[in-house]
């Protein structure tokens, strides 16, 4: 005789069959957390289980950040290896990664998972993970063998810094510097290679890198009510604002010994170019906000040309007191700040 049962199987039930030795946890989950069956015999198969192995390294950090009540909840699948000599092991709450050179399990998830995935995982240019996500300043980093994650909140992304361009970044103190978070990917450019920040870009190997904007394309200003620019001499940058909103930011050098004034002023003039023959050296595209103090090019010789040693100083004091900024910016600034224009400088 047929009898029917209905079984009403949720997670908690399968799962509290939980058996547990010095080396590894079996995790007994179903295929399907909820099942409605029928059985007609005493070997009724239908209520399948999965068999899940947590075990050796993986098992001590899935111990450590709380095992199944913490934020990796329950294992998805067995650990399996990887390339470069590693292992992974997926969980509702994100991937364990065994890293045996560092003898370590760590933990990648949410966003940082996503780009790692779509960089290739441990086969791809990133390699293993070496750390667990770090919150930052205004986002958060993970460290990999082949470069580094940092993850914008603002643009929901997670963009990688890596080689010559991360040793540049580290020397200006990461996010906390002056440059923020990135806001793309390294990409070519002239030659050579770019990567955008929340405040300026990074160059590889592009040695006219001074004649391009500091940030991409210029904002629009139509529309802009309180125009004004703010210029860090701290940070060594212009910022182009509607009020207390930053829309631009730009890479300047600002005067050496402190010779650049600080106080409010207001744009008040302009020139195509000027030539200074105590300094034998001028500039293009000034704009005037106090006495003989201007806004204008990468400085240039007595024949027009570009002084290639003092355009690499941007970034830096160097200036006898005016703030100079990169070709593009200075052209940019010269035909959109109108006179009038707020200055502040701290």
């Amino acid at each position: 005789m047929t009898t029917k049962i209905n079984r009403h199987l949720t997670w908690q039930r399968m799962c509290a069959c939980m058996a547990t030795c010095a080396m590894a946890i079996v995790v007994a989950c179903p295929i399907a957390g909820f099942a409605s069956v029928q059985t007609a015999s005493a070997d009724d198969t239908a209520n399948t289980v999965s068999t899940i192995i947590v075990r050796d390294g993986m098992l001590s950090r899935y111990t450590q950040l709380g095992g199944a009540q913490g934020i990796l909840r329950q294992p998805l699948e067995n650990e399996h290896p990887t390339a470069n000599g590693g292992a992974e092991q997926r969980f509702q709450g994100g991937t364990l990664f065994w890293n045996p050179s560092l003898r370590g399990s760590y933990l990648v998830r949410d966003g940082m998972l996503s780009r790692y995935t779509q960089l290739g995982g441990p086969a791809g240019r990133l390699g293993l993970p070496c750390a667990d996500e770090l919150a930052v300043p205004g986002g958060a980093s993970q460290v990999f063998q082949g470069g580094t994650l940092f993850w914008n909140p603002s643009l929901r992304g997670a963009y990688l810094v890596r080689d010559g361009m991360l040793s540049k970044y580290a020397a200006a103190r990461y996010e906390q510097g002056p440059y923020g978070l990135p806001v793309s990917d390294e990409y070519a450019w002239n030659g050579g290679a770019r990567q955008d920040f929340q405040y300026g870009s990074m160059f590889w190997n592009v040695s006219d890198w001074w004649k391009y904007s500091s940030q991409g394309p210029y904002p629009n200003l139509a529309g802009v009510s309180n125009l004004n620019v703010a210029v860090s001499i701290a940070s060594q940058r212009v910022y182009i604002r509607d009020g207390e909103r930053v829309l631009y930011t730009m890479i300047t050098s600002t005067g050496i010994n402190d010779w650049t004034p600080r106080g409010t002023y207001r744009i008040n003039g302009r020139g195509p170019s000027f030539y200074n023959r105590n300094e034998a050296m001028g500039a293009r595209n000034w704009v005037r906000f106090i006495g003989n103090f201007l806004f204008h090019s990468v400085p240039i010789d007595s024949s027009g040309n570009y002084i290639v040693s003092e355009a690499w100083k941007l970034g830096q004091p160097a200036s006898h007191g005016c703030i100079r900024l990169t070709v593009a910016d200075s052209q940019w600034f010269y035909n959109a700040i109108p006179d009038g224009t707020l200055v502040s400088i701290w």
